[in-house]
């Protein structure tokens, strides 16, 4: 009797978990140089914007054209376990996975669609653009024009050696895959970046961390970079002691 018991609780303890509803925002915004930023055309930052799914909550990326240095996306939930990412292929859905979808319209529409359940609000910005990408469009699109696990830099202003500009996108790299999944995530990849680059060219290095942040700076003379990763922009200066 204690074994059936025991049995009926495994299996509806279970099913309960399974069924368990995520709080997910609902809401329109954008990563990156968005050039309406200070309009009220986003409404990511009110968590009021929720909604409830017990299956995923969902954040729909644009897939914008090349040049564009911004990208528009929509977070919401989404009530099924599959996704038809293109008019032939249904695909079951993964957690923290993302999708490339494209509708049947002339000309084509694409998208990233990117899933998560196992958080309240997970489809939040930025940390979806953590996600990693499980497919590709069969067309050839340039990574740098894609807000999912994009590698390249975009260099905006360099007054710095060549070897030094390797060293920063390289430490920019390494701080985004060690420190994504932190809770003050953009603050350990400043400290991460700062100590290493004091290590290699000798202190005193700053470095600032971000996606919507403003400056103006004095610098020693080649000791200047600014470059985006992403949606994340990495300003290093050094200054005398």
């Amino acid at each position: 009797m204690a074994n059936v018991v025991l049995f009926f609780l495994l299996v509806f303890g279970t099913a309960m978990r399974e069924t368990l509803a995520v709080l997910c925002q609902q809401c329109n915004g954008w990563d990156g140089l968005y050039p309406l930023r200070y309009s009220t055309a986003s409404t990511c930052d009110n968590r009021n914007n929720q909604c409830q799914s017990t299956q995923f909550c969902v954040k729909i990326i644009d897939n914008m054209a090349p040049g564009t240095n911004y990208g528009t996306y929509k977070s919401d939930c989404f009530f099924a376990t599959q996704l038809q990412i293109n008019p032939t292929n249904l695909t079951n859905i993964v957690n923290r996975q993302c999708y490339p979808f494209q509708d049947g319209s002339a000309p084509v529409k694409r998208y990233y669609y990117c899933f998560c359940n196992d958080r309240d609000f997970c489809n939040s910005a930025p940390r979806i653009e953590q996600l990693p990408q499980t497919a590709e469009f069969k067309d050839p699109v340039e990574p740098q024009h894609i807000f999912i696990g994009r590698r390249d830099a975009v260099m905006k202003n360099a007054d710095m050696p060549q070897e030094m500009q390797d060293d920063a996108i390289e430490l920019a790299q390494q701080a985004i895959d060690k420190f994504r999944l932190e809770k003050n995530a953009i603050q350990e990849m400043a400290a991460f970046i700062k100590a290493e680059f004091d290590k290699r060219h000798y202190p005193s290095w700053q470095v600032v961390v971000g996606s919507n942040f403003g400056s103006y700076v004095t610098h020693e003379t080649n000791r200047f970079i600014y470059f985006y990763i992403a949606h994340i922009a990495f300003m290093l200066y050094k200054t005398g002691i």
